[in-house]
């Protein structure tokens, strides 16, 4: 199978996954499309993961196994897969994640059929047991005229595993994920379907993603959880790269806002054992910096009031008013629980 030019490359970054990683490979080498190469690419984890690596790959001749010795993170290791994929088309898959055994045969049959360059499908979250479908994007954004779908993919566009990539997206464009850092995602995937001079989509959920404490998205009191706003700099810098800023100015500017801003103060707010408001601080030192007009934003002016838009408006006009108001929020939120448990 080696010697055979596969019609897609899988690309499985794996760090410190052993509980799961049988499940996701498993996945893998039931697929129906069977002519795929498996690229696992085994980031110096320090459990067992390399081992069961090895295991499989004696067992199936189409995985091959990538050892790096020094940790280059999850954008590091795709990237590594990227430039040895001898197929035309990739995918991804988080190690700790599975996939729908007629995933990669449903994706490549529309690719071809289509003529496209990026095809998209749903997932499934799965979480204690549950499983709840998760879409993207909205389903009228497969309705819409180019341009406007294109907005979307900006402003929503995070999960680089749920599509089947042309190569050639990265290598023409020399688009790759940024290494030795988390939230690689942001910095790429959405120019990736802008990129794409065709994109489609499988309305069906094939891809399992797994939400779990020890994740790195969803792991609390962490530092690492702030480096979404650098990530969110390289996106841009990328943009004005490959023409798409002036365009979408915008939609850029206000995936700046969400990720960089928002995202940080949210973080700064609720993820620590006491409210990071050195964080809050530089948030908003930078935010005036690079985009001091954001509030006129049409996206930041289209007022949603949830619990945690209000929560940041009032930080946005004043840091202490927007504490004072997350600190009456759980406290109330505590005394509920409590009248819950004596009920």
């Amino acid at each position: 199978m080696k010697d055979e030019q596969p019609l897609v490359s899988i690309i499985v970054p794996v760090y410190n996954v052993e509980k799961y990683l049988r499940t996701c490979l498993d996945s893998l080498v039931s697929q129906t499309l069977e002519n795929v190469e498996i690229i696992c690419v085994n980031d110096a984890s320090p459990d067992n993961s390399l081992a069961i690596l090895r295991e499989y790959e004696k067992r199936d001749k189409r995985i091959i196994v990538i050892d790096l010795k020094k940790n280059l993170r999850q954008g590091g290791a795709r990237n590594r897969g990227i430039k040895i994929a001898r197929a035309k088309y990739i995918a991804f898959v988080d190690s700790d994640d599975w996939v729908a055994n007629n995933m990669y045969e449903l994706l490549y049959n529309k690719i071809i059929s289509a003529s496209a360059d990026l095809v998209h499908c749903d997932y499934y979250r799965y979480s204690n047991e549950i499983l709840k479908v998760g879409r993207q994007f909205e389903k009228n954004t497969w309705l819409k005229h180019r341009e406007m779908a294109n907005k979307d993919f900006i402003m929503v566009s995070e999960f680089p595993v749920t599509a089947l990539y042309n190569r050639n997206l990265f290598v023409t464009n020399d688009l790759y994920f940024p290494e030795h850092t988390f939230y690689e995602d942001t910095a790429i995937t959405s120019l990736l379907y802008l990129l794409a001079n065709k994109v489609e989509h499988i309305d069906e959920p094939l891809y399992y993603y797994r939400i779990h404490s020890s994740s790195t998205t969803h792991r609390k009191g962490n530092d690492n959880y702030f480096q979404c706003a650098n990530t969110v700099l390289i996106f841009l810098e990328n943009a004005k790269r490959l023409g798409f800023y002036e365009k979408y100015e915008q939609e850029m500017e206000f995936v700046y806002i969400r990720y960089a801003y928002w995202s940080v103060i949210w973080g700064a707010l609720t993820l620590f054992s006491s409210i990071r408001k050195d964080k809050i601080k530089q948030a908003k030192t930078e935010i005036k910096k690079e985009f001091p007009h954001y509030r006129k934003n049409i996206y930041y002016k289209k007022r949603v009031f949830t619990k945690k838009r209000i929560i940041l408006y009032c930080i946005d006009i004043n840091t202490e008013l927007g504490v004072l108001l997350t600190k009456c929020f759980y406290w109330i939120r505590s005394i509920m629980k409590g009248f819950k448990k004596v009920l």
